[in-house]
């Protein structure tokens, strides 16, 4: 499991939530998003809400919610 943080800058890959002072070990900026890929009715084991982000150089990030709230806030931030 990986820990996302969106920054004004873009969003962020962090190992664990306990340390936010951690660097990050990936991040894409959010003008590099083309697509986010939402299928609302997906459903992960563990009940994971997944979906997936496009980006402009054709790399596909794939990340998961665990609640459908959770889920839309994400989406609606990154699109």
């Amino acid at each position: 499991r990986r820990y996302c943080v969106l920054t004004s800058s873009g969003l962020e890959f962090r190992p664990t939530d306990r340390e936010p002072g951690i660097r990050p070990s990936r991040t894409f900026d959010l003008t590099e998003c083309a697509l986010v890929d939402d299928d609302a009715e997906a459903e992960l084991a563990g009940g994971l809400k997944p979906f997936a982000v496009l980006l402009k150089n054709g790399q596909t990030q794939h990340f998961a919610c665990e609640s459908r709230a959770e889920r839309v806030k994400w989406v609606a931030a990154l699109q």
